[in-house]
């Protein structure tokens, strides 16, 4: 196994993106005062919600409510305008977008950050590593001593997995589906043998006691990169692209006009909502990024 020389991230800031409430504005609901519910993929809902708060620290007048659903669920609701804004891990793909235009609507797509998928296990588990001819063999079925949970049947998770690993038999055979994050850690520290696939921002310690714990029940595996090498997914392997399953999270809109679901994207795009995307434990999408060295004996946490 190579030996990976270990560093952190820090922002670098070259500009700054505010949200600013245009004078005279006779809308409720404007770019930084009002109230919208944005949908949100769960296996993003700590960066999502770290954002939420930032933002409202940042401007009172504002209510942003979430709602966590599967990214499939997430964009049928958008699809159907029972939400205006959304985050998730894709852009809407051609027949989304038709559908969309028929509706004299337009989407607005924003990558405000790099995700990993995380693939988790008991600590018990009898692996700490998986090479790419392991992940192949897990992902088509065919080693089926190391049974899959993920977030949702219908999940982001799932279909990235599906996307990069196409098998012939229905990964539906093989996989165990939960209703959300928690509930396949849960099913982890029951199961010794399981493997289960959260999103990035759910084991960093970074955010919040939840998530926090969830680094004392479960442990991550090291995957196999393109070089040979082994990867866990901290930040600056998910920026040099080294961790095999990188993907993007987008906010998209369909807003009509210039209002609270454009503020709130532009605060998650610029100065300080990238800088929360970096204390969630992902990679900002806007903003130039260094990568700092640092000592693999000091490095014992994500």
């Amino acid at each position: 196994m190579k030996t990976q020389q270990l560093y952190s991230l820090t922002l670098i800031v070259v500009a700054l993106w505010g949200c600013n409430n245009p004078q005279g504005s006779q809308h409720e609901n404007t770019t930084v005062s009002g109230e919208i519910l944005v949908g949100v993929d769960e296996s993003l809902a700590p960066l999502v919600v770290a954002q939420t708060e930032a933002f409202h620290a940042t401007y009172p007048d504002a209510i942003v409510r979430i709602q966590t659903y599967s990214e499939h669920l997430a964009i049928e609701n958008f699809l159907a305008d029972s939400v205006q804004t959304i985050v998730v891990t894709r852009q809407l793909n051609a027949e989304e977008q038709a559908l969309l235009n028929k509706q004299k609507y337009f989407s607005k797509h924003t990558k405000i950050a790099y995700d990993a998928v995380v693939m988790i296990a008991s600590p018990e588990h009898p692996l700490s590593t998986l090479d790419s001819v392991q992940l192949q063999a897990i992902f088509s079925g065919k080693d089926s001593q190391y049974p899959l949970i993920f977030d949702s049947e219908t999940s982001g998770t799932l279909r990235m997995i599906m996307d990069l690993y196409p098998s012939p038999d229905s990964i539906a055979s093989y996989f165990k589906a939960a209703e959300n994050t928690p509930e396949v850690v849960a099913y982890l520290t029951e199961n010794k043998n399981a493997i289960g696939l959260v999103g990035r921002s759910w084991i960093s310690e970074k955010h919040d006691s939840i998530t926090a714990n969830f680094l004392n029940e479960v442990k991550i595996l090291s995957l196999q990169g393109l070089d040979g090498a082994y990867y866990q997914p901290y930040q600056a392997y998910i920026a040099q692209k080294s961790y095999p399953l990188i993907r993007e999270v987008f906010i998209i809109s369909r807003e009509a006009y210039t209002g609270l679901g454009s503020g709130f994207t532009a605060y998650a795009a610029g100065d300080k909502g990238q800088r929360v995307v970096l204390k969630s434990g992902l990679v900002p999408a806007t903003m130039p990024i260094r990568l700092v060295q640092f000592s693999e004996k000091n490095n014992s946490k994500l």
